[in-house]
């Protein structure tokens, strides 16, 4: 059946799905649609219930997607619901991006209505396909709903490919409450259904559109983000002269005044009107004639845009300079804010909810505190306070100061005094402001008592977690006071030096960096599989460690330290930490507290106090167990960043016996392990022997989790099978981070394209890119990888520069442009390194490799690195191990031989590394270069010279009689023709220079025969690189074959027999349309002018002088701005054609755009008002062989026949279509018949059409010709 429900109570066939009706089962309260016509395994099925559905107005079909319209019974609303389902990830990759066209068209024409679109996706998460698939439902607005658990069970494994996405418009209706929308999946349903999917259900509770809140005010507190005004200088001045006559409270109040005296908010970075367009604005809106509005609206725009790239130009300038407003503002522009509600809603209340994050905050920060710990404190302060009277007071110096405040960092937001890093940072420039810094710090110094607003600090409570239920999924960040951050700097400086460095330790150390710990762990976890040990791991998690360090165990560590003579930088250091007074603040609850224990987070000695405390006391513990015969194999037994500890054990007896040692070791400092997040790590055999031993049920290591994957520093961490590489464990943590950065900056990209290439690569570099350098040198830049990251930046890049493909372009044709944007992207890199994921990633591989090989040879990352030397693989044969590679490109780069001595010794230079690594580097990309020559792939000649799409520009070079010519197909205009008086890259220069002024296209790809390059290979290679140096453009070489090569030049030859003499309107076009604006530079005008004049078939010239236009303001140019007046150019344009023997042509449409509504008629010849657009009883006919156009031509005898060229890919030809089918409506004593080109090439052949669209009249079988009209 294929009955619809158009109305209630009225049917009509309708719709390419099938309607099935059921009676006397379960199915009869349903509407069922379906097919098995599409690309699905069997059929695709819809079923609509009858008591939810009051009628049915449409369906869709197509290849992978149905569809169903109806309007809801409840709401009176029409919405489209669609089942999909894409292809299999054992499907080509050409497969998926046609059916993901597909998808596109659907979300496309249905993104303004009410759409849900469920169904088998097919689509593994952070996979490539995932990528594409979120940037086509992220580009029309829809949101996508995922069960967050496998939807899919088969033989390999299990994986969640089945999911949901809602239009834009419906997500707006889903109403604010928890659990408003959710996908839900029946566990085991596919049991009952007998199919390898379970079954999911998607839950939309809809309301009324909710109207947009209000933006919040920013906070009125004094915490902010501060500029210096230009009175700082005459402020400080008069401030020195009575600054030292002061107590310390009253510079302290001094600073403060000086602030509020000298500094002002900020500015937001966010793009503004300049006043220029606000005026255009302005006379927009007082404007009464519609012929000026329409000018100025063009105008608006096209300047608008202008301005929105020259200030993202800007801001990425300006974050290159490091400036953390422009930096902060970019990375923030897709922020997702995390919501708190639920933590009121789970409570029973905001007051509940305020009062159960105070008394946790209270608890976790002022705990109880044994008299014991509180006298060993007083202890140490009594101590060092008389120690500190026995030596004289070492001031400040104006170095000491120049480096803290090098140090300090702008744009972060201030303490609750309001004094700002910008201040002291601007005050340290001036002389008189040094004095006052210098004297208020060594007041301080010198003093026990300081300002109590000093120590006072704002907690900002950070939600962990997307929904926060509870108060521990709240961070607490205190913004603590400049002047106290940049005093305890000072205080660090003195005293760091004479601590001593925990060798276990790689964070808030001299030279350390989380890459050290990554590196060492995955280094010697491969070294470990290769050689088949069984070790235990321990990813030991340390609860809330910066707040629960016991302040004794700091004073213990101070007073043990730190020299005698600086007893008094070692008391004030211990007065900050031991004395901070906690503000909180939440939803209109504040309440302050004390810190009794930790310290503070968010201040400068935080993690160096905590880093060096721990690590001295994890390094102290792994010598008393050395000093108890224990051993291992990689010297200690873990390592540390700050407070993520990795333990290492080469069997279970020494886990088990030393595990408990360490969580005993830490207990004594006041830290203790978090349990449920510690886990054991181990290859299977390993974890298999594990569970054979007799622990008893106390025992640490029965308290954790068993994996063979953890999570180490976020990254991923797992012993490595047979022949895999750490690039296949870390390579999804790169994509997801590629991902995650994209969607954080979508907003950004979606105002660039391809017109600007180098400012789109800077900022994927600069907020995408580097999410994963940082981690680049864990993997090793083998062939097969660095073409995988390549691969991965031109997917990217193609989404960034919107280097789409239209939906109406054949697949043959859209595969080839497919491959050809890929291919332009690839010769972009190549010659622009600086920009290549894949030289930026060797570059920071061998930085690091030098880094590491210059440590001391008891750092464990480097005593790893140099223990894989003559590692083995299992299966026979040398590893491909870190140290493998890194030796083999020093053997290239320095030329020496690569043992571990000669590594060790070209390291040691580090310039000498560098220069030589660099060369190496650059040597070894432009080996890899993609070529701008290639062998042509398109499938038809007519693609060598069609333009497909807008970013792309093609041409073909052809010669005939001796004459070069580059000819290429205008989408209006049919054949163009450049001719060059010599084949020479001046000649060539100038053509593409003036194309450029016509088209916007990023891609100019020449096609021309093996002769032509080989006779000027060195040429094309020049003009190739100019293009990218100058314009940030590619030129493509495509070498045609033979038999396309004649076929070109063969249409080339018949086109110039029809063609008329006529002026180039398409020119003209642009000539209207790119400069909305007639006052433009004289050097641009006339170049303009000329190659007009280039275009023309005449030897007359078309003159126009610029100063005859723009000596017209009344009669050419409109007052208003000066935009150009169409009556009066359409006369200059009618008398100098004329005058040169020119009839009037009619404009092309994109020419028609830009001319004001009231001067469109009928009359004009320049000029064509669209018909009214009725098909209903059109009889224009299609016509698909020469027999079928034969026979039509015997009927029609001396009736009037009219054959219609038209194609699917050119844009006027389908503007056009309405109107001859309007035609043939109006005109049943004239056949009209429909030739597509692409499906009868050889009609187009034999009629020699040339372009399209075409009309050819024919009568008694005779033809005539758009040339003989």
């Amino acid at each position: 059946m294929n009955l619809l429900t158009r109305e209630p109570g009225e049917t009509r066939p309708l719709g390419p799905l099938d309607e099935y009706s059921f009676q006397d089962c379960e199915l009869a309260d349903f509407f069922v649609f379906g097919s098995s016509r599409v690309q699905s395994h069997l059929a695709q099925m819809i079923l609509l219930s009858k008591d939810a559905v009051e009628c049915v107005l449409d369906t869709f079909e197509g290849e992978r997607v149905i569809g169903v319209q109806f309007v809801a019974t409840a709401s009176k609303v029409k919405r489209w619901i669609f089942s999909i389902h894409l292809p299999h990830s054992d499907n080509d990759e050409d497969t998926f991006a046609v059916a993901l066209a597909e998808l596109s068209t659907v979300c496309h024409r249905h993104q303004s209505g009410q759409v849900v679109i469920l169904g088998d996706f097919n689509v593994e998460r952070e996979s490539h396909r995932a990528f594409l698939l979120d940037d086509v439902l992220g580009r029309f607005g829809y949101k996508t709903f995922r069960g967050g658990v496998a939807t899919r069970f088969g033989r390999n494994g299990s994986s969640e490919l089945d999911f949901a996405c809602v239009s834009r418009k419906l997500n707006a209706m889903i109403r604010r409450i928890p659990q408003a929308a959710r996908l839900i999946v029946h566990s085991q349903s596919r049991l009952d259904i007998g199919s390898d999917h379970e079954r999911i259900t998607l839950e939309l509770a809809l309301g009324d559109k909710i109207p947009r809140r209000a933006r919040r005010r920013p906070n009125k507190g004094r915490c902010g983000r501060w500029s210096v005004g230009l009175n700082l200088n005459e402020h400080v001045s008069q401030l020195q002269t009575v600054f030292s006559e002061m107590s310390l409270v009253g510079k302290w109040e001094a600073l403060k005044e000086t602030q509020v005296a000298c500094c002002y908010r900020t500015p937001t970075y966010k793009f503004k009107d300049s006043p220029q367009l606000k005026q255009m604005c302005k006379d927009r809106t007082q404007c009464q004639d519609p012929d000026t509005k329409l000018l100025l609206t063009r105008g608006i725009l096209a300047k608008r845009r202008a301005e929105k790239i020259e200030w993202l130009r800007d801001l990425e300038e300006r974050s290159s300079r490091g400036e953390a407003g422009a930096i902060r503002y970019l990375r923030g522009r897709s922020k997702v804010y995390n919501n708190m509600d639920g933590m009121a809603r789970e409570c029973g209340g905001v007051d509940e909810a305020a009062r159960a994050i105070q008394e946790h905050f209270d608890l976790l920060f002022n705990p109880t505190v044994s008299d014991e710990h509180k006298q060993t404190v007083a202890e140490v302060m009594s101590a060092l306070q008389l120690s500190s009277g026995e030596f004289a007071v070492k001031l400040f110096t104006k170095e000491e100061i120049d480096k803290g405040v090098a140090r300090l960092k702008p744009g972060k937001s201030t303490g609750m005094s309001g004094v700002s890093s910008e201040l002291l940072t601007a005050m340290w420039t001036i002389p008189q402001g040094q004095c006052i810094l210098t004297d208020f710090l060594n007041d301080m110094l010198q003093s026990s008592e300081v300002p109590a607003e000093v120590h006072r600090a704002f907690v900002v409570l950070l939600p962990k977690v997307r929904d926060v239920l509870r108060p521990l999924d709240i961070r607490p960040i205190c913004l603590v006071e400049v002047t106290n951050k940049l005093f305890s700097f000072l205080l660090l400086q003195r005293l760091v030096d004479s601590w001593p460095v925990p060798n276990c330790q790689f964070g808030a150390v001299s030279g350390g960096q989380v890459l050290d710990a990554l590196a060492a762990a995955h280094w010697q976890t491969g070294a470990e599989a290769m050689r088949q040990r069984r070790s235990v791991w321990i990813n030991a998690d340390i609860q809330s460690a910066f707040d629960s360090l016991n302040h004794s165990t700091i004073a213990q560590y101070l007073q043990e330290h730190c020299p005698p003579h600086l007893s008094r930088e070692t008391l004030q250091l211990l007065r900050i930490v031991c004395s901070p007074v906690m503000k909180f603040s939440w939803k209109g609850t504040d309440w302050e507290t004390l810190q009794g224990q930790g310290v503070q987070q968010g201040h400068t000695h935080s993690p160096i106090i905590f880093a060096y405390i721990i690590g001295h006391y994890v390094q102290t513990e792994f010598e008393r167990w050395r000093v108890g015969g224990s051993s291992s194999s990689t010297g200690d037994w873990g390592w540390l960043f700050i407070d993520d500890l990795l333990l290492h054990f080469d069997d279970w007896h020494t886990a088990s016996t030393l595990t408990p040692l360490m969580q005993k070791a830490l207990a004594s400092l006041g830290l203790r392990l978090n349990l449920r997040k510690t886990e054991l790590l181990g290859h299977e055999e390993a974890l298999q022997e594990g569970r054979r031993l007799c622990l008893p049920e106390d025992h640490l290591l029965r308290q954790i989790s068993w994996k063979t994957s953890t999570q180490y520093l976020r990254k991923p961490l797992r012993f490595l099978e047979v022949g895999e590489s750490t690039f296949q464990l870390l390579f999804p943590s790169l994509k997801r981070a590629v991902y995650v950065g994209m969607e954080s900056m979508k907003s950004v990209f979606k105002s660039l394209f391809w017109r600007e290439a180098e400012l789109a690569f800077k900022l994927v570099n600069r907020y995408v890119g580097s999410k994963w350098f940082w981690f680049g040198p864990l993997l090793i830049p083998i062939q097969t990888h660095v073409q995988e990251v390549q691969t991965l930046q031109v997917s990217v890049m193609t989404s960034v520069l919107k280097l789409f493909i239209p939906e109406t372009v054949k697949r043959d044709a859209a595969m080839s442009l497919h491959r050809l944007r890929r291919r332009a992207l690839l010769v972009f890199l190549g010659r622009n390194r600086q920009v290549s994921w894949a030289h930026i990633w060797r570059m920071r591989i061998w930085g690091y490799f030098g880094h590491v090989l210059r440590r001391h040879d008891t750092h464990p990352t480097k005593r790893i690195l140099l223990g894989q030397d003559n590692l083995q693989r299992p299966q026979g044969g040398v590893a491909n191990t870190p140290l493998r590679w890194i030796r083999s490109s020093v053997a290239k780069a320095f030329s020496v031989e690569p043992t571990v001595e000669q590594l060790l010794i070209c390291a040691a230079d580090r310039e000498q590394w560098r220069i030589q690594g660099s060369q190496y580097i650059v040597a070894m990309g432009d080996s890899e270069s993609h070529s701008h020559l290639a062998q042509s792939t398109w499938s038809h000649w007519q693609y060598s010279v069609l333009q497909l799409v807008p970013w792309l520009f093609p041409c073909s070079m052809v010669s005939v009689d001796g004459r070069t010519s580059l000819i290429w197909i205008d989408e209006c205009e049919g054949f163009q023709q450049w001719d060059l008086e010599d084949v020479s890259f001046e000649d060539l220069w100038t053509f593409v220079t003036r194309v450029r002024m016509q088209s916007d296209a990023w891609v100019f790809m020449i096609h021309v025969s093996t002769e032509m390059y080989e006779a000027h290979a060195v040429m094309w290679g020049r003009l190739a690189e100019e293009c990218v140096t100058n314009f940030h453009q590619i030129v493509l070489l495509d070498i045609l074959d033979d038999v396309t090569m004649e076929r070109v030049t063969s249409k080339f030859l018949q086109r110039k027999d029809l063609t008329p003499r006529q002026v180039n309107a398409s020119l003209l076009g642009a000539f209207l349309l790119a400069p909305a604006f007639i006052l433009i530079q004289k050097a641009y005008y006339d170049t303009l002018i000329d190659y007009l004049n280039l275009s023309l078939l005449s030897p007359t010239k078309f003159t126009w002088d610029y100063t005859e236009v723009v000596a017209r303001p009344k009669e050419v140019l409109d007052e208003a701005g000066g935009a150009l007046k169409w009556p009066e150019l359409r006369k200059l344009l009618l008398e100098r054609c004329s005058a040169m023997g020119l009839r009037a042509q009619h404009l092309p449409l994109r020419v028609l755009a830009s001319i004001p509504e009231p001067f469109l008629n009928d009359k004009d010849a320049w000029v064509r008002r669209p018909r009214a657009r009725d098909r209903s009883a059109s009889k224009l006919a299609p016509c698909d062989s020469q027999a079928l156009l034969s026979k039509e031509l015997r009927r029609a005898q001396a009736r009037l026949l009219v054959v219609y060229f038209t194609s699917r890919m050119c844009g006027p030809c389908q503007q056009l279509k309405p109107e001859v089918h309007q035609l043939a409506s109006e005109l049943p004593e004239i056949t009209f018949l429909e030739v597509d080109v692409e499906e009868n090439a050889a009609i187009a052949d034999k009629y020699r059409v040339d372009a399209v669209p075409t009309f050819l009249f024919f009568r008694n079988q005779a033809g005539s010709g758009p040339g003989r009209l």
